[in-house]
């Protein structure tokens, strides 16, 4: 009897010391935030954020035998550990959302990084802090919670403002990421766009995904609505698809702008078709080729000395103007454009991949304008103050689809705010008009009276 009066009190001890694991286990977990319901709505859903502040880590000791052993799929109902970074900011009752952090997301088509894509994989209670521990229950799970999983305080999120109307832009996003594992993507599952906060985007907005081939129109092949947004990308489920989505598809706004008449089908797809196809490799050969044809020796030492001075022009970010220290070289542009008066110049735009700041929105709408003004600024200055003729110059703004450096540092944008400088052959002198031919109804004109002859001169 000592022998199982011993063994009982151990278990009693036991259970006195869980006992506020017991009594919380009875209680109603907490509502869910805004960011949990989406992915307790969505499986497999995530955000692609560039930082996460975690304030503590899944310990990597999960329990002892009382509790979880050796157990390392951990979900709802166990007690697991939390190593803390600030323990003294941490008390029972205190609940911290678990997310983990899966890989990071590069854009697949300017290369740049866009955050980590994070997951949220459960939400646990504070029991009770020794030392830099403490002991958590779980009380609600995801997915499975592994050791180093990081860990953050669970804010309340604030009523969602009532939806007003609202643009979105006008040019082409990509699809930037899928589910982690899954290939065959359809409808109903969660995919990672580039458009973001930033760029207007809101929760519930409707995108069209289309796809382009070299020998075929552009297709129409889903459509997306927004489940959760960040600053510069959102989560988004497909509702309709025809063919599996993949990694760099694009797509658009699909709800009109206000004030807007909606778009035909065809329309929209005719526009898309212009706005994404490339000028073919021959096309861009053939000009290069007739460029330099008709360029003088002289003429083509003038390109190169342009090209390197517009590498030399600095943007500050979101501005247009260049920098004051640009300014000598803006003014040699403009001395060598007047030495080839005859060209015409093509003056190119580019951004970095920042998206525009809500400061900013009022003077550029997105990076498309941002880089057309840059452009427009070159061209009016080297225009003006008997400059070159305006007639000779155009404008192109190409936004951030051209980088020349990775846009993941500050050196790297820097250079991305650029301008390119191209001169094209003069336009060629229109063909003299050929000499109305005569009605055929019309008699011939009477021959001239030949001239009366003359005597000879008298010798």
């Amino acid at each position: 009897m000592t022998k199982i009066g011993a063994y009982l009190a151990a278990i009693f001890t036991g259970l006195m010391m869980m006992g506020p694991a017991v009594g919380l286990a009875a209680n109603e977990p907490p509502a869910l935030s805004e960011e949990e319901m989406i992915v307790a709505q969505n499986p497999g859903a995530g955000f692609i954020r560039p930082t996460t502040p975690y304030e503590a880590r899944v310990s990597s000791v999960t329990g002892d035998s009382q509790t979880t052993g050796n157990r390392r799929l951990l979900g709802a109902g166990y007690q697991i550990y939390l190593d803390l970074t600030n323990p003294q900011e941490t008390a029972p009752g205190d609940h911290f959302t678990v997310y983990r952090r899966t890989k990071k997301i590069y854009h697949p088509v300017r290369g740049d990084y866009l955050g980590d894509l994070t997951s949220v994989v459960g939400v646990v209670k504070v029991l009770r802090i020794t030392g830099s521990k403490a002991t958590v229950m779980i009380e609600r799970s995801f997915g499975a919670m592994y050791p180093g999983d990081g860990a953050s305080r669970r804010i309340e999120s604030a009523p969602a403002p009532a939806p007003v109307s609202h643009a979105l832009p006008d040019g082409t996003g990509v699809i930037v990421e899928l589910p982690l594992g899954q290939t065959l993507i359809g409808q109903g599952h969660i995919v990672y766009v580039d458009w973001g906060r930033s760029d207007g985007l809101r929760i519930g907005d409707r995108l069209q995904v289309f796809r382009d081939h070299a020998d075929i129109p552009t297709q129409i092949i889903g459509e997306l609505q927004i489940i959760a947004v960040e600053e510069r990308t959102a989560t988004a489920r497909i509702t309709k698809s025809t063919a599996p989505l993949v990694r760099g598809d694009r797509f658009a706004a699909l709800q009109r702008q206000p004030g807007a008449e909606a778009p035909s089908p065809q329309d929209r797809k005719e526009a898309l078709f212009q706005e994404m196809t490339p000028a073919s490799a021959a096309a861009s050969k053939t000009a290069e080729a007739a460029q330099e044809a008709h360029a003088a020796p002289s003429s083509r030492d003038i390109e190169r000395e342009l090209a390197e001075l517009a590498r030399q022009l600095e943007f500050d970010p979101g501005s247009a103007p260049v920098t004051a220290a640009s300014m000598p070289k803006l003014e040699r542009i403009k001395a060598l454009l007047k030495e080839v008066p005859d060209r015409r110049v093509v003056v190119k735009g580019h951004t970095d991949s920042q998206s525009i700041g809500p400061s900013l929105k009022q003077l550029f709408n997105s990076n498309q304008e941002l880089s057309r003004a840059r452009a427009a600024e070159v061209a009016g200055y080297v225009s003006k103050e008997n400059g070159i003729s305006p007639q000779n110059v155009s404008v192109v703004g190409l936004s951030a689809t051209k980088p020349v450096a990775s846009n993941g540092s500050e050196a790297g944008r820097k250079k991305n705010r650029r301008i390119e400088i191209v001169l094209l052959p003069a336009e060629p002198a229109p063909a003299p008009k050929a000499a109305a031919p005569a009605p055929s109804n019309v008699p011939p004109p009477a021959p001239e009276p030949m001239p009366a002859e003359t005597a000879p001169p008298a010798r």
